[in-house]
């Protein structure tokens, strides 16, 4: 009958090298053989830890660079539309196109008359004089945690507006010139103007649902600079004397806007945006 290996063997070791020895090989070899999976399996998951941190930090890098594609409101300015990249050190640069709602530009009116800065004809002048309203913006933000929300940035802010009144609003200010109201129904004053802001903001923003953008900012603005022409336009043949008082009722009245930017130049802002980031 044919004997198992197993008591074979260990006859033949116990032969040559007594009892004794051989207890001491099989336990050596069989703690070995215990022990060396166990020592092989940290070296193996050292490795893949490593290998993951490398995928982490190379993930992080690449979560640096983002693009975003909002719709902003900033108040009391515009709305309109966003678009701002953000680059690796969390340096983010954006610009934003949009328009003044009217509604802005009446309730700014009712403040500063209620302010007594000037009368309600004023006002009229003012809301018709900015009938057409475009604005766009230059930023330069920094989020200096990229896990968290918070930002900091500053803004180039530039207005372009235009508009037109007939001069029969323009009765309080007057040149001392006694027109009828055919003369001043066939005059028109048109204003072309521009201004310039600079705002400084601090904020927050969410990622909603891994792609949705909600960003909350306040900020503070100041007018550094402005460029208002207001012209006389003729329907018809008017008398040289009165064509020279409307000239100089244009003068006046670029005059009356250019001391209330003197006066109120500076103005909070609230800034919200809502859009996608795509990566």
């Amino acid at each position: 009958m044919k004997k198992a290996f197993g008591p074979s063997l260990w006859a033949f070791v116990c032969r040559f090298g007594g009892k004794y020895r051989a207890l001491k090989l099989f336990v050596f070899w069989g703690v070995w053989g215990l022990a060396l999976p166990a020592v092989a399996a940290p070296c193996g998951g050292l490795e893949r830890v490593e290998s993951e941190l490398l995928a982490n930090r190379c993930a992080e890098r690449q979560g640096f660079w983002h693009l975003y594609l909002e719709a902003s409101l900033n108040l009391p300015f515009e709305t309109g539309a966003r678009i701002a990249l953000q680059v690796p050190g969390g340096v983010r640069f954006a610009a934003s196109f949009g328009v003044v709602q009217r509604v802005y530009v009446q309730e700014i009116n009712k403040m500063l008359i209620g302010m007594d800065t000037y009368g309600l004809q004023t006002g009229k002048i003012i809301e018709d004089f900015t009938q057409s309203f475009f604005v766009w913006r230059a930023q330069l933000e920094w989020r200096p945690l990229e896990k968290h929300g918070f930002y900091m940035g500053l803004s180039y802010v530039q207005w372009r507006l235009r508009g037109q009144v007939q001069a029969s609003s323009m009765a309080d200010v007057s040149t001392g010139f006694e027109a009828s109201q055919a003369l001043l129904q066939s005059t028109q004053y048109k204003v072309n103007a521009s201004l310039s802001f600079a705002t400084a903001e601090i904020g927050w923003e969410w990622l909603l649902f891994s792609v949705l953008n909600l960003r909350l900012g306040v900020g503070i603005s100041k007018v550094i600079g402005h460029d208002i022409v207001i012209s006389t336009h003729f329907q018809s043949e008017v008398p040289a004397e009165y064509k020279k008082q409307a000239q100089e009722k244009a003068g006046r009245a670029s005059e009356i806007v250019h001391l209330i930017l003197q006066q109120y130049n500076i103005a909070p802002s609230l800034s919200l945006g809502l859009g996608v980031r795509f990566f």
